[in-house]
């Protein structure tokens, strides 16, 4: 659960701002005591010139992102949709919400994280897909019983990761065995024209439970996209279309 931004009825779990008394939906009493500590929560715009702060709220809200016509919009980003995102504050916590963009919200891996066939990740200049894993190749028949004449590969599985080009087409399909790893230099899949990527950038690992997606102290990070709607919390950068946008969540003195 992410931080709450107010003050949470007992009765009803309506999240109420700060300051009120009593319930704006029920009426019950709210505990206004000095035990429950106010939480801010700030957005920071992150460019080449360093950070500034664009958002602070300590009441509850919900504020769209966007190019054109929103709470926080960036009109020269054309990589963003008009309305692009939202980030609420509810009972369950603070989370961002993909507002049906075109290109998606990435939020910065930190460390490590799980990762599911269908995901999209972004590692330097490279949006990629990960597809899952290819099994043992079973020969197509056609239907008069020929034998379908394609290349093989050595028996084994293999972990399929796939660019997205900026055309909407998909580009080169690369079979790796587990685990793998993908940079610039030192990596089983290369990327040598790219210069945000560090040499050995990031891997991809097979675990009892699913794949991870791990950040080798990359210099630019890893960023991997948002499926619907996500908790954030605080430290968490989030990409959107060019634009990264820092979440902190302070206590108020």
């Amino acid at each position: 659960m992410g931080f709450l931004i107010g003050l949470v009825c007992p009765q009803c779990k309506f999240l109420n701002k700060w300051g009120e008394t009593i319930c704006q939906r029920c009426m019950s009493p709210l505990d206004t005591g000095g035990s429950i500590p106010i939480k801010e929560v700030q957005i920071f715009h992150i460019n080449k010139g360093g950070r500034g702060l664009i958002y602070s709220s300590s009441n509850a809200f919900s504020i769209s992102i966007g190019r054109r016509g929103c709470d926080i919009s960036f009109d020269q980003d054309m990589y963003l949709s008009l309305v692009h995102a939202r980030i609420e504050n509810s009972i369950e916590g603070l989370k961002v919400i993909d507002a049906g963009s075109y290109n998606g919200i990435f939020r910065k891996v930190r460390g490590s994280t799980n990762l599911r066939p269908s995901d999209v990740f972004i590692c330097g200049a490279q949006i990629l897909k990960f597809l899952g894993v290819l099994g043992r190749l079973t020969p197509y028949i056609l239907p008069d019983s020929t034998v379908f004449y394609g290349s093989t590969i050595p028996d084994g599985e293999y972990l399929m990761v796939q660019q997205i080009l900026s055309t909407r087409k998909m580009g080169n399909l690369y079979l790796k065995p587990a685990p793998l790893t993908i940079g610039r230099e030192k990596a089983d899949i290369l990327f040598p024209y790219d210069k945000f990527l560090s040499a050995t950038h990031c891997s991809i690992t097979a675990t009892e439970n699913g794949f991870t997606l791990t950040d080798l102290n990359s210099a630019n990070g890893v960023y991997i996209k948002v499926r619907g709607s996500e908790p954030i919390s605080d430290g968490d950068i989030l990409l959107m279309g060019q634009e990264l946008l820092l979440i902190r969540i302070i206590e108020k003195n």
